[in-house]
C-alpha cells in the first residue's frame, strides 16, 4: 500500500486520520479540486495549517513502488488566501490549471497557497512543503523540481540558493531575487522566462541574476538559461506552462537529476 493508502482516493478521510486521535478539528477543510487532493499542512514556519493540493501522475497507484519526481508549484501574489474556502485561487495558473482542464504529468505535484497575510514565500515554508511531499508520497529525492510565476518565481531562485542540494532545476517565470549568494546554487540548472517589456519585475532583473550564476567561478556545471519573449509583459507564464511557444519545460525538467 502506498504512504497515502486508501485515503489518496478520499482527501476528506486523508485530512481526518491526519489528526490525532481524540483532537478536535475546528479548521474549515480546504476547497476540493476535480483533479487534485486538497489537502492540510502544519507549517511550524508559518504558524498556521497551509492548504494544498497535491497531484499524483497517473501510474503512481499501478506502480506501489516507484518513486516519482516531485514538481513544486508556486503561485504569485494575487493568488494568496486562506488555505480553505480559498484555495482554489491557486488553480488559476500553471500546472494545477493545465490538471483540471484535463492534462496529466509524470510528476507528483503539490501546489500550496501562500497565506493572505504572507507578503513572499518564506524559504522555511518552502522547505516545509518538500517536507510534507517527501512525508505523503514516494517522492525520487534525486528529482525534486521548483517553478514559480513572479513571486513564486522569485522564491524559487531563492530556495535554490538556501538549500542548493534539494533542487534537481528549477523554472523561474517572471521574478526577481538578490543575486548574493548565487554562486552557491552553480550545481542547480535553470530555466528562467521574461517578457521583454515587463513592467512589473524588469527583464534586467532576472538578466542580472542569469548572467551573475554564469559568471560564477567555477562556473555551472549547466550555463542558465534565460528566455524572453519578445514585446511581451509581466503575464508570461500561461505561455510557459502550456508550451505554446514550443517550449516544453516539463520535458526539460525530467532531464535532469541530482
Amino acid at each position: 500500500m502506498s504512504p497515502l493508502g486508501w485515503a489518496v482516493r478520499i482527501p476528506w478521510v486523508l485530512l481526518a486520520v491526519a489528526a490525532p486521535l481524540g483532537a478536535q478539528t475546528t479548521s474549515p477543510m480546504p476547497a476540493p479540486a476535480q483533479r487534485q487532493r486538497a489537502m492540510l499542512l502544519e507549517s511550524a514556519s508559518a504558524g498556521d495549517r497551509v492548504g494544498y493540493y497535491l497531484y499524483l501522475p497517473p501510474a503512481y497507484d499501478r506502480d506501489t513502488t516507484t518513486r516519482f519526481p516531485l514538481l513544486v508549484f508556486l503561485h504569485g501574489i494575487g493568488e494568496r488566501g486562506n488555505g480553505t474556502s480559498e484555495l482554489p485561487r491557486v488553480l488559476k495558473f500553471g500546472p494545477p490549471r493545465s490538471i483540471e482542464r484535463g492534462r496529466d504529468f509524470p510528476f507528483i505535484i503539490i501546489t500550496p497557497q501562500l497565506p493572505a497575510r504572507a507578503g513572499h514565500w518564506p524559504v522555511a515554508l518552502v522547505d516545509d512543503v518538500i517536507r510534507e511531499a517527501n512525508r505523503i508520497a514516494r517522492v525520487d529525492s534525486a528529482r525534486i523540481y521548483l517553478t514559480g510565476l513572479s513571486d513564486g518565481g522569485d522564491a524559487s531562485w531563492n530556495y535554490a540558493m538556501a538549500h542548493p542540494s534539494v533542487p534537481a532545476a528549477i523554472v523561474p517565470i517572471a521574478s526577481e531575487a538578490s543575486p548574493r549568494g548565487i554562486c552557491a546554487m552553480r550545481g542547480v540548472p535553470v530555466w528562467a522566462f521574461h517578457g521583454e517589456r515587463d513592467k512589473d519585475v524588469k527583464l534586467a532583473v532576472e538578466q542580472r541574476l542569469v548572467d551573475a550564476l554564469n559568471a560564477c567561478q567555477p562556473p555551472p556545471d549547466e550555463p542558465a538559461r534565460l528566455t524572453v519573449y519578445a514585446g511581451a509583459g509581466h503575464l508570461v507564464w500561461t505561455r510557459t506552462y502550456e508550451g505554446s511557444d514550443s517550449v516544453d519545460i516539463y520535458a526539460w525538467l525530467l532531464a535532469h537529476h541530482r
